[in-house]
Order: structure tokens, then sequence, then C-alpha cells
């Protein structure tokens, strides 16, 4: 599966991650195919190719590739830290947004 900047870099070392942000979005509304939430990516199920596989393709505009550098700084780690899926806007469609909170840990070489 192709992943964005928030998981294909890894652990870079820390003892601790937060979990994977995993969540199904009803984003066209309800009564709709849902699509897949991971961790800043939306995805969307595609075809089957046998029972136990099925692909996923990442959307257009949803790999946010990997943020290395914030205003000079070198960007070691980036995760999601919360997240919530929900009509938060009230529409009557039921079209789920995505909300999350990310985090940029800075890199530091004095270990």
């Amino acid at each position: 599966m192709k992943t964005n900047g928030f998981t294909e870099t890894g652990t870079k070392g820390d003892d601790v991650q937060n979990p994977i942000a995993v969540a199904a979005v009803a984003a066209d509304g309800t009564q709709t195919k849902e699509y897949l939430f991971v961790s800043g990516s939306m995805y969307q199920v595609g075809t089957t190719v046998s029972e136990t596989d099925t692909k996923l393709k990442i959307l257009d505009g949803s790999d946010m590739g990997s943020n290395r550098g914030i205003n000079g700084y070198i960007i070691n780690n980036t995760g999601i830290l919360d997240y919530a899926v929900g009509n938060f806007d009230g529409n009557k469609q039921g079209m789920e947004q995505v909300y999350y909170v990310e985090y940029h840990k800075q890199e530091t070489f004095d270990k």
C-alpha cells in the first residue's frame, strides 16, 4: 500500500509512537461507499483481486509526501496525535469530514 510522509519513514529511532490513525469515512454521504482514512491520507477501496486481496487507491491530493523542512528546521518525525470523523457541518446528505491534529518533531543532534 502506498503511504504518505506520516508513515513511510518508520519510527526514526523513537521508542514510542502514536498508533496509526485508521477510520472509515462516509465522505460522499449516507448510503454510499466509504473511504478509508489512514494517518492523514484517504484511500478508496478498489476492485477485489481475490477473496483475500483487495486493492486500495490513494486519492489524488491525499498523498502529502514527506514533511522534511518547516521554516528551516529539519523535521525528523511526524504523526497524527488524535482524529475525529463525523458530519461536523450538519449537511443533510450525511457527508462526513475528518479533523486531525498532527505533530512535527524537530531533529536533534545531541542524543
